[in-house]
């Protein structure tokens, strides 16, 4: 089962645009006092070149995705958000530690695993066209498949912009304290049935 999880729409701008407006924010959110010594929280950027060095097919998004970025480890923001490397999703998928595809009723559909929460949940994008992005919960991986056909995948962004600014709102929100704000992994709270 599939279910598309509501949220407002989102100002898409450039991935440049994108990615500086999270750096910003991890700027502003270093400042922020949360009760507790904070993690490391980062974004790399320029993967480029670690994209020609991998055995893995990826789609035209996620290799535009990651030519802007090499890796996202925010261990601070609400449960953790957590993009890969490349070369490690790569890696990972051949030794088959991460979901590879999603198994429903009557065929698996192939998929990229390419971020996590600090839950164990992934994020993963269609192997064949880069989108939408779900959300995999941890509950129902079995090796390297997704079990949709017991379990619910969740439909969390449109694509990898929507995605990461997605993010950047969670961390605004965050460091505004907003009580009732709709986090990008508020799943079943958000979820259409």
């Amino acid at each position: 089962m599939f279910l598309r999880v509501r949220y407002d729409p989102v100002d898409l701008k450039t991935m440049d645009n994108l990615l500086h407006e999270l750096k910003t924010a991890l700027i502003k959110f270093e400042s922020v006092d949360l009760g507790y010594p904070k993690s490391v929280n980062y974004v790399s950027v320029n993967a480029t070149k670690k994209i020609a060095e991998i055995e893995l097919s990826l789609p035209d998004s996620l290799a535009s995705f990651y030519s802007h970025i090499d890796e996202i480890s925010l261990p601070d923001v609400y449960v953790g958000y957590f993009v890969m490397t490349v070369k490690n999703v790569s890696q990972f998928s051949k030794e088959g530690r991460i979901p590879t595809g999603i198994q429903r009723e009557d065929h698996r559909e192939p998929i990229i695993a390419f971020g996590s929460t600090g839950g164990g949940d992934i994020f993963a994008v269609p192997q064949k066209t880069g989108e939408p992005v779900y959300f995999l919960p941890s509950y129902g991986v079995t090796g390297a498949t997704f079990r949709a056909d017991i379990n619910p995948v969740y439909i969390v962004a449109d694509n990898l912009d929507t995605f990461l600014k997605k993010i950047v709102l969670d961390i605004q929100a965050l460091m505004e304290r907003k009580p009732d704000w709709q986090y990008l992994t508020d799943v079943q709270r958000n979820a259409d049935k």
